[in-house]
């Protein structure tokens, strides 16, 4: 099974400068912040504002904090309606030049407009005019009456998105006990290697220095635990740079099926005996043998696949070694019908036969086996 691992994505950003403020001005402190026509998630977005993006707070509502529509956001109305930078009837304002679009609201006959441009379907675009509310989640933006608070925000703000990504980066992981590393792919920044059956490290110089970057490692794992189910594949991951930037990982899982293993024959059973020190020769008698395992012992073992759940398996497995008059045997099983709630791979194991050496056991033997396999229980009606 293949891992694909990335860890993490740094920018480099131009400097931030100067800002001015007033008492009802908030900023934005996530990624990406959606602005809506109502205070109400299930309302149409507007517009879609960047972290550190200031808006002008006009009160609250709910979870929602109530804002001025930014100035940068254009509107649009039917061109059709307007004479001389004036409103001839009541005109909805659109945040595209479409009816499908999400709705400002309902502008009043008679207002003043600032008209930016007329597109060849009849839509005006227009700066916002006043009054215009929109909303956004309070938790993400934030408010404070305080223009020196603000000041300070904005100064944080600026210095984590300029931070200058990373430098000298070096990763170090480690699988659980269920998992073996067995191939890295190349990535396609820093060096990544094997340092152990279940560890790797991944070293890049620089990463998001002068440019966006990100970084992505594959790698191949086997599974050789006894868990099946939903396994967790790290154990541990050791994450440092030059700059001391804390980085969190996800937490990969991979869900593991190793179907069942069925031993239609027990296995053979010990005699434990012991010799006295210095006794160069012990004579023991094992009891008795039933004739099961004569001459030259043969093991075979195959899969069934996508064995259906409660029905029971016929499966016949045929050796021979071609030779004339030579050795051919035939033997029969029943594998009991799996309990799981999907089709799965069955593993048979232990197939035994005894083949009489009637030359020199010294020399190689060729030999054929041949397997058939079908259902045992069915629904059909005859």
């Amino acid at each position: 099974m293949k891992k694909s691992f990335v860890f993490a994505c740094f920018g480099a950003f131009c400097a931030v400068g100067a800002w001015s403020v007033s008492a009802a001005e908030g900023v934005v402190t996530a990624d990406v912040l959606n602005i809506r026509t109502q205070p109400d998630l299930k309302s149409a977005v507007a517009v879609k504002l960047d972290k550190g993006f200031k808006v002008e707070v006009l009160g609250e509502s709910g979870d929602f904090v109530e804002i001025a529509i930014p100035v940068t956001e254009p509107v649009y109305i039917s061109a059709v309606y307007l004479n001389e930078g004036k409103t001839t009837a009541p005109l909805k304002m659109y945040t595209a030049g479409s009816t499908a679009a999400a709705s400002y609201g309902v502008l009043p006959k008679g207002s003043e407009v600032k008209m930016l441009e007329i597109d060849r379907y009849g839509w005006a675009k227009i700066e916002p005019p006043a009054g215009i509310k929109l909303y956004a989640a309070k938790r993400y933006v934030a408010v404070t009456p305080d223009a020196a608070d603000l000041e300070e925000l904005f100064a944080e703000l600026a210095a984590n998105i300029s931070k200058p990504g990373a430098t000298n980066v070096l990763i170090k992981e480690k699988l659980t006990s269920d998992f073996e590393l067995v191939d890295i792919d190349p990535p396609e920044i820093g060096m990544a290697i094997i340092t152990g059956l279940r560890s790797l490290r991944w070293s890049i110089d620089s990463l998001g220095v002068t440019k966006s970057e990100s970084a992505a490692l594959h790698f191949t794992v086997r599974h050789v635990g006894s868990q099946t189910g939903e396994v967790s594949v790290n154990e541990e991951i050791e994450y440092s740079d030059d700059e001391q930037n804390e980085v969190k990982f996800p937490d990969p899982k991979v869900y593991v099926d190793c179907g069942e293993v069925v031993h239609p024959e027990p296995e053979p059973e010990p005699v434990e005996f012991s010799s006295a020190p210095c006794e160069e020769q012990v004579c023991y008698d094992m009891g008795e043998l039933s004739l099961n395992a004569q001459g030259r012992l043969v093991e075979l073992g195959l899969t069934l696949r996508s064995v259906c759940p409660s029905r029971r398996v016929a499966l016949g497995v045929l050796l021979e070694d071609g030779e004339e008059g030579g050795f051919r045997s035939f033997k029969a099983f029943v594998i009991p019908a799996q309990c799981g709630k999907k089709c799965r791979d069955i593993r048979v194991e232990g197939i035994r036969f005894v083949v009489p050496d009637t030359r020199c056991h010294c020399l190689s033997r060729d030999f054929t086996a041949r397997a058939i396999a079908n259902y045992m229980d069915t629904d059909a009606e005859l």
